[in-house]
């Protein structure tokens, strides 16, 4: 790319009748690729910006900020950013300043998108402008450049001893999956925030952040200059993907928190541009799984005019080196083909497959490469490695990939806490965030193990509900088509989950209680279920369907050949309370695998035990028992039917 040389051409200023100008109000948001609180933020502020009637009110432009961590675009545009950083003394993301200034100065967090409502926008558009701008911009013949001719209008004279004309070269970007380990490849934290789309993103400034400095000028009512700016476009924006110019004037000498400085925006018309030979690369999207053949695949698009026959592939997978791979067919101008990359012996777990695709005389580089993610799965385990309590590790072939929110289940252990919080007082756990995340959908994937014989899955459940509204539910699941749909084996929900009272959640943020936490044996319940009739090349998961209740536990997962046994109680699908709700009398049957000292007990709401039903040796095989409820006041009970090695629940409704 040849070198460029920005270029200013003003013109003799000339007289004119001072006009009303309508302010097109400029609003600049500070976000970021890895910030989580944006990604809950930016939905609801992409709404409102692009309401109804808001476009001719307001222009919002992006800066994408290395807070908490730095991301790939913060990269490439970090002069901008930090410039941009430092302006606006900005203190947290998301953030934002319309016309220079900070909403909500009276808020907790002033300066927070969230806060921002249409009375905002309709009061900065609404604030007579000093000035009229209008901006048409276009490539040059190689397309490495942008010129934009800018023309500014005095309306109301101004006077300024550092009055700026910033200009900035705008983009849509595309994050096509959030990399699991990019801190390999970029030297980055990365902690995406499952954001796909950042719009409006500033990827180049003319000359630089700093701008064209205009005080010189004497503005008068009338007075007119035009301006001729030039510069070059970075090779990483997609020039067919309709970036555009955005300039606006800055009082620097004025900032304000309170009052701002910006005293006018405009924008051109989105860059148009055509070319005889463009190619694009799009990567496999985001939890895509492979199960035991791994071929990841990209997409080819030709977005030029002329038909494309032939193609080179970079790619390079995880810290790998890159390879190469032909593609040679017909693909017509805006058609679009897969291409199968030539992928072998990829381990268990989640990659990041880079790609970058060539194609003889293509000058449009911003769309050639790809990022995604896949998940690798396989089967065939030993029990061995299916069997863990989580102590040391998640091992191999746990997988945990992002939910809606880019939440999943999460390791987490009792910190320096005296009492551990997990099964039989071990220290580590699995859990899954419900209060947080009351509509999401994760997936657990574990190891499937070789089935041989009769196989079970043992495993320790702590939950609590909220209110007896809550129905999270936990599902043991299996896949035949490599995650596409799951069918369950398994499942409890609201009550019938609940190994611990209701323990509602009050308060907000650092305040907040009510969380729960198992903090003893007695609220853990341990369940088994018979893998024998799953296909050995399936996928297993845990489900948890989050329905706003409260944190759920898992621990202790351990397969083996012993037929299935809920700590000696066979599977939880044998255990039968009736009648259910109870007035006077109810049966409890179960099974146990093996004779042993059994306890069922009653349990009321608040945890207190008010009847022990049994509690002695009991032989193996079918089991009925008799629990009097005509002594009960109605309510909701827990029947617990405990061994020596843990605890097995179920909800019984009392009613007079």
């Amino acid at each position: 790319m040849k070198k460029l040389i920005l270029s200013f051409a003003v013109f003799s200023a000339m007289s004119g009748a001072s006009f009303a100008q309508t302010r097109l109000a400029l609003y600049q948001e500070f976000t970021g690729e890895n910030c989580y609180p944006c990604s809950v933020t930016n939905p609801g502020l992409d709404a409102l910006i692009n309401a109804s009637g808001n476009s001719s009110k307001v222009l919002m432009l992006k800066y994408l900020e290395p807070i908490p961590t730095v991301g790939m675009f913060y990269y490439q545009d970090r002069p901008i950013s930090d410039a941009a950083l430092s302006y606006y003394s900005v203190p947290f993301t998301p953030y934002g300043r319309m016309n220079g200034m900070v909403l909500d100065g009276t808020m907790s967090s002033p300066g927070h998108p969230g806060y921002m409502v249409q009375a905002d926008i309709d009061a900065a558009a609404a604030t007579p402008a000093n000035f009229n701008i209008s901006v048409s911009s276009a490539f040059n013949s190689t397309r490495d450049s942008v010129t934009s001719t800018i023309t500014v209008t005095c309306v109301t004279a101004y006077t300024s001893t550092n009055l700026k004309l910033r200009t900035a070269l705008v983009e849509d970007v595309y994050w096509p999956a959030a990399p699991a380990d990019a801190s390999s490849i970029y030297n980055v934290s990365q902690e995406p925030n499952s954001e796909k789309y950042f719009d409006h993103v500033v990827r180049a400034m003319y000359p630089s952040y700093t701008g064209t400095d205009v005080s010189s000028t004497t503005w008068t009512a009338g007075t007119t200059q035009t301006y001729t700016i030039t510069g070059a476009v970075p090779n990483y924006v997609d020039k067919n993907g309709h970036p555009f110019v955005a300039v606006w004037l800055q009082d620097d000498a004025a900032l304000s928190s309170t009052t701002g400085n910006v005293l006018q925006a405009a924008k051109s018309a989105p860059l148009t541009t055509s070319f005889t030979s463009d190619i694009a690369s799009d990567s496999i999207t985001a939890a895509t799984f492979y199960c035991s053949n791994p071929n990841p695949t990209l997409t080819l698009s030709n977005t030029g005019t002329s038909a494309i026959t032939n193609a080179t592939i970079y790619y390079k997978l995880d810290k790998g080196s890159w390879s190469s791979q032909a593609w040679s067919g017909s693909l017509a101008a805006g058609a679009s083909t897969n291409v199968t990359l030539a992928l072998t012996g990829i381990t268990a777990g989640t990659h990041v497959l880079f790609d970058s695709v060539v194609v003889a005389g293509d000058i449009n580089y911003g769309n050639n490469n790809g990022l995604g993610t896949f998940i690798q799965t396989q089967t065939g385990y030993t029990f061995s490695q299916v069997s863990t309590g989580f102590e040391s590790s998640l091992p191999t072939g746990y997988i945990t990939p992002s939910n809606a929110d880019g939440e999943a289940w999460a390791r987490v252990w009792s910190g320096s806490s005296s009492t551990n919080i997990g099964h039989n007082g071990s220290q580590f756990v699995v859990y899954c965030d419900n209060p947080d995340y009351p509509h999401d959908i994760s997936y657990l994937i574990i190891p499937t193990p070789t089935i041989s014989g009769t196989t079970s899955l043992d495993f320790a459940v702590a939950y609590a509900q909220q209110n007896s509204s809550n129905n999270d539910e936990l599902a043991l699941v299996h896949s035949s088509d490599c995650g596409t749909t799951w069918t369950s084996i398994w499942s409890k929900s609201g009550a019938a989950l609940a190994t611990a009272p209701a323990s509602p959640i009050t308060g907000s943020g650092s305040s907040a209680t009510g969380f729960f936490i198992p903090t003893s044996n007695s609220q853990w319940a341990v369940y088994s279920v018979d893998l024998t009739s799953i296909p050995a090349t399936d996928l297993l998961a845990f489900r948890n369907t989050a329905d706003g209740g409260n944190y759920i536990f898992l621990d202790d997962i351990k397969a083996s050949n012993f037929p299935a046994s809920v700590n000696n109680v066979s599977a939880a699908t044998s255990i039968d309370l009736f009648p259910n709700p109870a007035k006077d009398m109810a049966t409890l049957q179960f099974n146990l695998a093996t004779a042993g000292n059994v306890q069922v007990t009653v349990v009321d709401v608040v945890g207190r035990t008010v009847s022990t039903v049994i509690n002695g040796n009991m032989n193996a095989g079918a089991q009925k028992l008799q629990i009097n409820t005509a002594d009960l006041a109605a309510g909701v009970y827990t029947v617990k039917i405990t061994t020596d090695n843990g605890v097995s629940t179920e909800r019984l409704s009392v009613v007079k």
